[in-house]
């Protein structure tokens, strides 16, 4: 059996009060975790009344992935900023290790839509580091230090603002009275000396992929990569934050620090909003102290609620209560015939046709939108624009076996102007053959996390 839980953590050290606690980084939508309530950013002190502490990495993992916590649930006890030992039930989804779901058959069929199953990873320059000595579960009320608030023009009032917005996010609560942390930035935009114009081989200035949390995107913005020549860059953009303990005056607490080379004006308050809430993704901990890795996980895809046997993908192994499936009256043990009039092959076949598909189909993709995603997997494209009637046209070509495609249906080179989001299943049960429609539901499984 397998349990998945949707969460990634690592461990917390905090030198003054001695501990060893997980601290939860990822939390996976419509995950059981994301069910019971779990945060970012969570201290887990106590799984099932053991403190965390004291267990092992194997105890822990024992714990989690156990098929008997379906039913009893998993009970941790976390705290945050804002709440201590608040008390989380999680009851993971558990089946056998032969059972695939929806959300992996995606990753395993990503290149019919990579628009909506995709999983990059950006580096930022960022530099950072924390204090082990510091307890910032006591810690809950922030404030701007005098140098900050007190400077004149528009970018200061908008670096306020965006400031507080990404701290408040995290459970945090300004209070200019209390002041258990004082925030403090700095910020410059000076001419590169390094800069060489006759080294600049495009008209056009060189753009780099960055993660935007209001647009919920990947972004351009006018920055050279990690590694690009830094000649080509006419501008150097430097910006910092630094948390000091309100009650200890110049103690450090967390600091981060950008330095980036600027291939053409961007103001200081937009590089600010794009730049903040990732760079206080590292607090409180610090998983990189240079060359911070981003993961952006962009996955939708339509959920029926079936589990399919991966020895015989005709096999409804399993249906998840009350999930769409459920409801239209698919039961596990039937035999699917085929999906949306597409016959069911068997996985060797399933594998084959989708290799072809893949290497077939990438004179529609667009060149421009080259990427490696982040599994190291290279020559990731997306579609090309204009080319969608005729990316619709392979996908109904029976060689290439797409019955998984559904999972897609939601995308106009995947169903047409049939945007209905029913499919339908044929199947075998008993003897007898059924057809039935069921109406999925359109999940958005998107997220960012630190590599």
């Amino acid at each position: 059996m397998q349990c998945k839980v949707g969460m990634e953590y690592q461990r917390f050290i905090c030198s003054s009060k001695g501990t060893n606690r997980p601290i939860v980084l990822t939390v996976e939508p419509n995950s059981p975790a994301a069910i019971a309530g779990i945060k970012v950013g969570d201290f887990i002190e106590t799984i099932n009344g053991k403190k965390t502490s004291s267990l092992s990495e194997n105890e822990i993992q024992t714990i989690f992935s156990s098929a008997t916590a379906s039913s009893e649930g998993i009970l941790l006890e976390v705290s945050n900023f804002g709440y201590k030992r608040a008390r989380r039930t999680i009851y993971p989804l558990c089946y056998s290790r032969s059972y695939m779901d929806e959300s992996t058959l995606v990753d395993a069929f990503a290149f019919y839509s990579l628009e909506d199953a995709s999983s990059r990873k950006i580096v930022y320059p960022f530099t950072s580091a924390g204090d082990s000595e510091t307890a910032y579960e006591d810690l809950l009320y922030f404030t701007f230090s005098p140098s900050a608030t007190d400077v004149n023009g528009s970018d200061n009032g908008a670096i306020v603002k965006i400031l507080s917005k990404a701290l408040q996010q995290k459970g945090l609560v300004y209070d200019d009275t209390k002041s258990q942390i004082v925030v403090d930035y700095y910020y410059s935009i000076a001419h590169n000396p390094y800069y060489k114009e006759d080294q600049v081989k495009s008209k056009t200035p060189s753009t780099t992929l960055r993660y935007d949390f209001d647009k919920k995107a990947l972004v351009p913005y006018p920055l050279l990569s990690i590694g690009e020549e830094r000649q080509t860059a006419p501008f150097i953009l430097t910006f910092g934050i630094t948390l000091f303990d309100g009650k200890q005056a110049n103690q450090v607490i967390w600091n981060s620090e950008a330095v980036e080379f600027l291939t053409d004006e961007l103001s200081i308050a937009d590089y600010v909003a794009m730049a903040a809430p990732v760079m206080l993704m590292q607090f409180p901990l610090v998983r990189y102290n240079s060359n911070m890795q981003l993961r952006v996980v962009d996955k939708n895809y339509y959920y029926t609620g079936i589990l399919y046997d991966s020895n015989d993908m005709s096999r409804v192994a399993q249906v998840i209560k009350n999930s769409p499936a459920d409801q239209a009256g698919i039961q596990a043990g039937d035999y699917i015939i085929a999906i949306n009039a597409k016959p069911m092959a068997s996985p060797n076949e399933l594998t084959r046709a989708y290799r072809s598909f893949v290497k077939e189909s990438i004179f529609y993709r667009d060149e421009s939108t080259i990427y490696t995603d982040s599994k190291g997997v290279k020559g990731c494209r997306y579609w090309n624009l204009k080319d969608y009637k005729k990316i619709r046209q392979l996908f109904e070509k029976k060689k290439y076996k797409t019955i998984f495609a559904y999972l897609f249906g939601f995308s106009p080179y995947i169903s047409g102007e049939d945007l209905s989001g029913q499919i339908f299943f044929d199947i075998n049960r008993g003897g007898m053959p059924h057809t039935i429609a069921v109406s999925p539901q359109l999940r958005h499984c998107s997220f960012v996390s630190l590599d």
